[in-house]
């Protein structure tokens, strides 16, 4: 069984906005995501999807890929800090993965994988 997410994304070159909601079974969750590009190829933002509130977000253009380093509204996993990738998969595809340490060690807390129909 998978989950299913409908989201819009909108932007331009200096800023981006996705909103939408997941779902699986009785799972419903809400999230969002505004990015600013800002001097030096650095982005900030805000992220919505998680339950602890709105997190702050920044990092850089590395690639193909945007590395930002999270700060969430409350501790998550014992502390207030994760790294969030966004990578772009295809032409309509891309993917964000949530990496956080749980119990000492580094794991992938989250992926969700957008495709556009």
């Amino acid at each position: 069984m998978t989950a299913g997410c409908l989201v819009s994304v909108n932007g331009t070159s200096r800023n981006t906005t996705m909103n939408g909601t997941c779902r699986f079974l009785l799972f419903h969750q809400s999230l969002g995501l505004t990015l600013a590009k800002a001097a030096n190829d650095r982005v900030t933002g805000t992220y919505t999807g998680a339950k602890t509130g709105p997190a702050q977000l920044s990092g850089t253009v590395r690639g193909d890929k945007l590395v930002l380093n999270v700060n969430w509204g409350a501790p998550v996993n014992g502390d207030r800090i994760a790294q969030m990738v966004i990578t772009r998969t295809g032409e309509n595809s891309f993917e964000q993965t949530v990496i956080d340490k749980v119990d000492g060690k580094t794991r992938t807390t989250s992926r969700f994988s957008f495709k556009r129909k």
